[in-house]
Protein backbone atom coordinates (compact mmCIF):
# COMPACT_ATOMS: atom_id res chain seq x y z
CA UNK A 1 0.00 0.00 0.00
CA UNK A 2 1.18 3.31 -1.06
CA UNK A 3 1.38 6.16 1.55
CA UNK A 4 0.74 9.71 0.86
CA UNK A 5 4.38 10.41 1.03
CA UNK A 6 5.02 8.55 -2.05
CA UNK A 7 7.50 9.73 -4.87
CA UNK A 8 7.83 9.31 -8.34
CA UNK A 9 11.34 8.25 -9.17
CA UNK A 10 12.45 7.50 -13.23
CA UNK A 11 13.16 3.96 -13.79
CA UNK A 12 14.73 2.22 -16.70
CA UNK A 13 13.04 -0.90 -17.90
CA UNK A 14 13.98 -3.23 -20.96
CA UNK A 15 15.44 -0.09 -22.70
CA UNK A 16 12.41 2.51 -22.24
CA UNK A 17 11.60 5.03 -19.91
CA UNK A 18 8.68 4.54 -17.62
CA UNK A 19 7.90 6.12 -13.68
CA UNK A 20 6.78 3.78 -11.09
CA UNK A 21 5.84 5.07 -7.27
CA UNK A 22 8.02 4.28 -5.02
CA UNK A 23 7.64 4.88 -1.04
CA UNK A 24 10.43 7.90 -0.01
CA UNK A 25 11.17 5.34 3.27
CA UNK A 26 11.66 2.17 0.82
CA UNK A 27 14.57 3.37 -0.41
CA UNK A 28 18.15 2.71 1.60
CA UNK A 29 20.09 6.29 2.30
CA UNK A 30 23.33 5.92 0.33
CA UNK A 31 25.03 7.03 3.54
CA UNK A 32 24.22 3.71 4.65
CA UNK A 33 26.79 1.99 2.35
CA UNK A 34 29.31 5.13 2.86
CA UNK A 35 32.96 4.50 3.88
CA UNK A 36 34.26 8.02 4.90
CA UNK A 37 35.84 9.68 8.14
CA UNK A 38 36.21 13.55 7.19
CA UNK A 39 37.72 15.82 9.77
CA UNK A 40 37.11 19.46 9.52
CA UNK A 41 39.43 22.04 11.81
CA UNK A 42 39.16 25.77 11.62
CA UNK A 43 42.48 27.89 13.09
CA UNK A 44 42.19 31.57 12.54
CA UNK A 45 43.65 31.81 9.23
CA UNK A 46 42.79 27.82 7.62
CA UNK A 47 40.11 25.17 7.81
CA UNK A 48 41.64 22.06 7.10
CA UNK A 49 39.57 19.15 5.93
CA UNK A 50 41.16 15.81 6.43
CA UNK A 51 39.42 12.89 4.41
CA UNK A 52 39.73 9.25 5.18
CA UNK A 53 37.90 6.39 3.33
CA UNK A 54 36.60 6.22 0.19
CA UNK A 55 35.17 9.07 -1.45
CA UNK A 56 32.33 7.46 -3.96
CA UNK A 57 28.54 7.48 -4.78
CA UNK A 58 27.62 6.36 -1.55
CA UNK A 59 29.89 9.17 0.41
CA UNK A 60 29.49 12.04 -1.95
CA UNK A 61 27.00 13.55 0.32
CA UNK A 62 29.07 13.72 3.28
CA UNK A 63 31.82 14.99 1.02
CA UNK A 64 29.61 17.88 -0.30
CA UNK A 65 28.67 18.66 3.02
CA UNK A 66 31.52 18.54 4.73
CA UNK A 67 33.32 21.40 2.09
CA UNK A 68 30.08 23.38 2.20
CA UNK A 69 30.91 23.37 5.83
CA UNK A 70 34.68 24.81 5.71
CA UNK A 71 33.48 27.40 2.85
CA UNK A 72 31.00 28.72 5.66
CA UNK A 73 33.80 29.67 7.36
CA UNK A 74 35.53 33.46 7.15
CA UNK A 75 38.83 31.78 6.92
CA UNK A 76 41.35 32.87 3.99
CA UNK A 77 42.19 29.15 3.19
CA UNK A 78 40.78 25.85 2.68
CA UNK A 79 42.98 22.72 2.44
CA UNK A 80 41.21 19.49 1.41
CA UNK A 81 43.50 16.68 2.93
CA UNK A 82 43.15 13.63 0.26
CA UNK A 83 46.42 11.65 1.68
CA UNK A 84 43.98 8.91 3.42
CA UNK A 85 41.99 8.51 0.60
CA UNK A 86 42.07 4.70 -0.80
CA UNK A 87 39.19 4.96 -3.14
CA UNK A 88 37.22 8.24 -5.20
CA UNK A 89 35.41 7.55 -7.83
CA UNK A 90 33.36 10.33 -10.50
CA UNK A 91 31.32 11.29 -7.71
CA UNK A 92 33.67 12.46 -5.84
CA UNK A 93 35.58 14.49 -8.45
CA UNK A 94 32.17 15.86 -9.58
CA UNK A 95 31.98 17.29 -6.01
CA UNK A 96 35.63 18.58 -5.77
CA UNK A 97 35.20 19.89 -9.13
CA UNK A 98 32.04 21.74 -8.90
CA UNK A 99 33.27 23.17 -5.16
CA UNK A 100 36.75 24.56 -6.75
CA UNK A 101 35.59 26.30 -9.45
CA UNK A 102 32.53 28.00 -7.13
CA UNK A 103 33.49 31.42 -7.41
CA UNK A 104 33.49 31.68 -3.33
CA UNK A 105 36.20 28.96 -3.16
CA UNK A 106 37.89 29.54 -6.23
CA UNK A 107 41.33 31.51 -4.40
CA UNK A 108 41.00 29.97 -1.02
CA UNK A 109 41.27 25.94 -1.91
CA UNK A 110 44.45 23.89 -2.17
CA UNK A 111 44.54 20.35 -1.95
CA UNK A 112 46.92 17.68 -0.96
CA UNK A 113 48.94 15.49 -3.49
CA UNK A 114 46.35 12.50 -2.03
CA UNK A 115 46.96 8.95 -1.93
CA UNK A 116 48.47 7.19 -5.33
CA UNK A 117 44.76 6.53 -6.52
CA UNK A 118 43.78 9.46 -6.40
CA UNK A 119 47.23 11.40 -8.08
CA UNK A 120 45.94 9.02 -11.22
CA UNK A 121 42.17 9.58 -11.38
CA UNK A 122 42.99 13.39 -10.91
CA UNK A 123 45.34 12.92 -13.96
CA UNK A 124 43.44 10.67 -16.22
CA UNK A 125 40.72 12.56 -15.88
CA UNK A 126 42.29 16.06 -16.55
CA UNK A 127 40.68 17.71 -13.56
CA UNK A 128 44.45 17.91 -11.60
CA UNK A 129 45.02 21.23 -14.19
CA UNK A 130 41.92 23.18 -12.56
CA UNK A 131 43.03 22.47 -8.91
CA UNK A 132 46.32 24.07 -6.63
CA UNK A 133 48.06 21.53 -4.64
CA UNK A 134 50.61 22.35 -1.57
CA UNK A 135 52.23 20.26 0.85
CA UNK A 136 50.44 18.17 3.43
CA UNK A 137 49.40 20.75 6.58
CA UNK A 138 50.85 19.50 10.08
CA UNK A 139 48.85 18.21 12.66
CA UNK A 140 49.07 21.95 14.37
CA UNK A 141 50.09 24.23 12.54
CA UNK A 142 52.78 26.28 14.63
CA UNK A 143 51.55 25.30 17.64
CA UNK A 144 48.18 26.78 17.05
CA UNK A 145 44.98 25.35 18.67
CA UNK A 146 42.04 24.94 16.76
CA UNK A 147 39.52 27.40 16.89
CA UNK A 148 36.59 24.57 15.79
CA UNK A 149 36.85 20.98 15.58
CA UNK A 150 34.06 19.02 13.68
CA UNK A 151 34.34 14.84 12.78
CA UNK A 152 31.95 13.54 10.24
CA UNK A 153 31.90 9.33 10.09
CA UNK A 154 29.75 7.18 7.66
CA UNK A 155 29.24 4.81 10.88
Amino acid sequence: MWRASEEVIPLVRAGRRGRAPVARDALPSMNDNANIDIDIVEYEDVVIVSVEGEVDLSAARLFEESLAIAAATDVPAIVLDLDRVSFMDSAGVHVLLQFSISEQNRDRLTLTRGSSQVQRLLQITGVRRYLSFGPSPAPEPNGRRPTERLRITSD
